[in-house]
């Protein structure tokens, strides 16, 4: 259905992004694009339906269904390429729901009362119908606009559906219902490459594994041969993609099963104690104009010195809603400097290259050049863009920007630092780095995050909060989280409840003793 071969591609300034790519994906197949963030990913999709190149050096081959895509006229490729990209929002093009699923088909000619007809179950199939079409598409979360443009995306008819990054803002039934609607599709002859860091969802749907590192295939294998004990797993861990916890635990035990084996945790990190919060909540309450209720109602939250706050939901729960009424309604009391990296890194990202962007909060506060540079690099290199501190921020993958972003807004030294799903689009070694610089360094000051990752959250944090409906249903300890996520329409991680049944608080398979 759809074959690159020999895909290369140069960016304007020498970077490779791809070296030389081959991929073919059959009709009724769904392959998993995995590997490290910067790996060269989004730059494949990207070329697969012809968005790329119009700056750097294209070289290969994509045909589509037999066809080179270069022959398709661009007014026409909605018809047989869908594409949702990293950032789903950059997408949305219409004021509502119904219009922009229209927008496709109208740009491919369908006549009026066949878009009618198909706006209409678009909206069933992106599970929008309690919205509905009129509902304004900047009112919807952001699993929502993911929801929608993968709708949007399929509207037109393409039998090939190219998804960078589709789970990364979704909550866990969001995740379950995309997935049964990309293996329906694929069941009804269409093909899917999937580019996703989240692994626990994509080993299950995908029937095969391509992983992509420093723009090479590096393994191309079918999905039943990640098993425990096997070279394919092996190499996952070599390129640092994250691994179901359960797998991940059952590969260190092979070849003994795991039932056999004695789990022993690793001890958390004390909380200090009794000390003057950073910020106070109370009764926060918020509604969006025309919707039918509250995003907030009445939430109080309390964050003291040297927390990690998470911040748990489904889509719409009123996560991000939350962080943004704490920087900006008055009934938000803070004692302390606070900065908030939103879902959307390029939001906050203005310098002209990444050393400016991590430099510019330290010298603002005045500290010396040579401070500033030791500072700079040793946190770089904690980044994993050592390597980038020249290049321009905006030109970095989406979870480089976004580790640059998180950087940046620590370096500045705020007393409380705010990150709106800072995971997304993150590999699995770079997540950790990226906790471990800040929780290192944490000392006096806290972090409040939300996410998606529930197995992250629960092992992270210093204490979870559990939202639903805009309401605060579960204010505690990570332990004791797992049986309230069902009040927060939560599913619990298959190797949360195995920790679980083994007498084990929530804690990181790769820090649990198997023995």
């Amino acid at each position: 259905m759809i074959e690159a071969v020999g895909l290369r591609y140069t960016y304007p300034d020498g970077t490779v992004g791809l070296d030389g790519v081959d991929l073919r994906v059959a009709a009724g197949s769904i392959v998993w694009v995995a590997g490290p963030s910067g790996g060269g990913k989004s730059t494949l999709v990207r070329l697969l339906c012809g968005i790329a190149g119009e700056n750097g050096v294209v070289e290969g081959h994509v045909h589509v269904a037999g066809r080179p895509l270069r022959g398709i006229p661009r007014a026409g490729r909605p018809e047989h390429v869908g594409l949702v990209q990293q950032e789903p929002a950059d997408q949305v093009v219409a004021g509502t729901i119904a219009d922009e699923l229209a927008f496709a088909l109208e740009s491919s000619g369908w006549a009026p009362d066949r878009v009618a007809a198909r706006v209409a179950e678009a909206i069933g199939w992106a599970g929008l119908v309690v919205e509905g079409g009129g509902h304004p598409t900047w009112a919807l979360s952001g699993g929502q606009v993911q929801r929608l443009v993968t709708a949007a995306a399929l509207a037109a008819g393409a039998r090939v559906l190219l998804l960078d990054e589709p789970f990364a803002q979704l909550d866990t039934d969001a995740i379950v219902a995309l997935s049964e609607r990309v293996r329906a599709f694929a069941a009804d002859g269409g093909a899917v490459v999937l580019v996703e860091h989240r692994a626990e969802a994509c080993l299950p749907l995908a029937d095969r594994v391509v992983v992509l590192a420093e723009g090479r295939v590096a393994l191309d294998a079918p999905s039943s041969a990640f098993v425990a004990g096997s070279a394919e797993v092996a190499a996952l861990r070599r390129v640092g993609v994250h691994l179901p916890g359960v797998l991940s635990l059952a590969d260190r035990a092979a070849p003994r099963p795991l039932s056999a084996c004695r789990l022993a945790a690793a001890a958390r990190p004390p909380v200090g104690g009794e000390v003057p919060p950073l910020l106070v909540a109370r009764a926060l309450t918020w509604s969006w104009p025309g919707a039918t209720r509250p995003a907030l109602d009445g939430v109080r939250l309390v964050v003291g010195p040297g927390e990690r706050v998470a911040v748990l939901g489904r889509n719409g729960a009123g996560k991000s809603t939350l962080l943004d009424r704490i920087a900006n309604d008055r009934a938000a009391v803070r004692t302390g400097r606070l900065v908030v990296v939103p879902q959307d890194p390029d939001l906050v990202l203005f310098r002209r290259t990444v050393y400016d962007e991590l430099a510019y909060g330290l010298l603002e506060a005045g500290w010396s050049r040579d401070r500033v540079h030791a500072r700079v690099m040793g946190l770089a290199g904690l980044l994993g863009v050592g390597g980038k501190l020249e290049a321009p921020p905006h030109a970095l993958s989406r979870g480089q920007r976004l580790r640059v972003a998180v950087g940046a807004a620590w370096a500045s030294r705020p007393e409380l630092l705010v990150l709106d799903e800072p995971t997304a689009g993150q590999d699995a070694a770079h997540v950790a780095a990226m906790f471990d610089a800040i929780t290192d360094d944490l000392g006096a000051s806290a972090l409040l995050f939300t996410t998606h990752d529930i197995g992250l959250a629960l092992v992270r944090a210093t204490r979870v909060v559990l939202l639903a409906g805009g309401r605060v249903v579960y204010d505690g300890p990570p332990a004791g989280a797992t049986a309230k996520l069902g009040a927060a329409g939560l599913g619990v991680p298959e190797w949360v409840a195995l920790c679980a049944s083994r007498g084990l608080p929530p804690c990181d398979p790769d820090a649990v003793e198997v023995s």
